[in-house]
């Protein structure tokens, strides 16, 4: 793994935890069969020293990671806007297609930019269609 939630001190964590919990529902039988690296370029989070408002998700089949430094591959999509805009949607408060037309805007492949919300599941809700805490992989 690239990086860890854990290794983050407790005041950072709050600017990762987005990127981190979407990480956890990837529905990794859909992803391509070939990395894919979505970069996320959020408003709305504190600066830092380590500019903690940039994070990529490295999705592969074997496992997804959170990256808040640049992980060095090419970056399929960038994902921009508020993250108070994403924190809703992982909620359930607002839909993706509400936010990609309001708030969000998608750079990139488009036929990879076009699977992202099924890659993450964004069309569920956790607690009701998905479990708050998923289960561990075998």
């Amino acid at each position: 793994m690239i990086c860890s939630f854990a290794c983050l001190a407790p005041s950072r964590r709050a600017a990762c935890s987005a990127t981190w919990a979407l990480r956890r529902r990837v529905d990794r039988q859909l992803l391509p069969p070939h990395r894919v690296v979505v970069r996320f370029d959020l408003s709305g989070v504190a600066r830092c020293r380590t500019g903690l408002r940039l994070h990529w998700l490295v999705l592969e089949r074997d496992g997804v990671d959170v990256c808040l430094k640049d992980p060095g591959y090419p970056v399929d999509a960038i994902l921009t806007g508020p993250i108070s805009v994403l924190v809703e949607i992982y909620l359930g408060h607002r839909s993706w297609s509400k936010a990609m037309r309001e708030h969000l805007t998608l750079d990139g492949d488009p036929a990879l930019s076009r699977q992202i919300e099924k890659w993450l599941r964004l069309d569920r809700i956790v607690g009701r269609d998905l479990p708050i805490v998923p289960p561990q992989a075998p």
